[in-house]
């Protein structure tokens, strides 16, 4: 299994793990940014050229870290913005039983079904659907 590859997931939390969620989320953030700062950059810093095989893959280290960041920075605003369209929802009315029942009423049809009707046995007509009289099949003695 590939470390970089990336899944959604979905899950529930109680309200109250929300706040300590989102810290270790942004703990996460955090770290990678820290350690892009203070340790990949420097080791750029130190390579003799940075014109080198040893600059490509620290590079390439520097993105991938990045990248995850990325994410989660993305996971983290969704949850923010997901937590304040919560917050700015009007609260649900409590009700002690079933709402009124309302009674379905299907749509007004504007098709006219004589109109489909002839366009049905005109495309038969085209497709040889229906035209054929049914085949049976003898038995044969073999």
């Amino acid at each position: 299994m590939d470390s970089n590859t990336r899944v959604t997931l979905q899950y529930s939390i109680s309200l109250g793990e929300l706040p300590t969620e989102v810290d270790r989320l942004w703990a996460r953030i955090q770290t990678n940014i820290e350690d892009v700062a203070q340790h990949q950059l420097s080791k750029v810093a130190q390579t003799n050229t940075k014109l080198s095989l040893e600059t490509s893959e620290i590079l390439a280290q520097i993105k991938n870290c990045l990248s995850a960041t990325m994410c989660m920075v993305e996971d983290l605003e969704t949850i923010v913005n997901g937590y304040l369209s919560y917050k700015a929802r009007p609260p649900e009315e409590t009700t002690t039983g079933p709402g009124p029942v309302q009674e379905y009423t299907p749509p007004a049809s504007s098709v006219d079904v004589g109109d489909l009707m002839s366009k049905l046995n005109a495309f038969k007509q085209l497709s040889g659907v229906g035209n054929e009289e049914p085949h049976t099949i003898e038995e044969q003695e073999v």
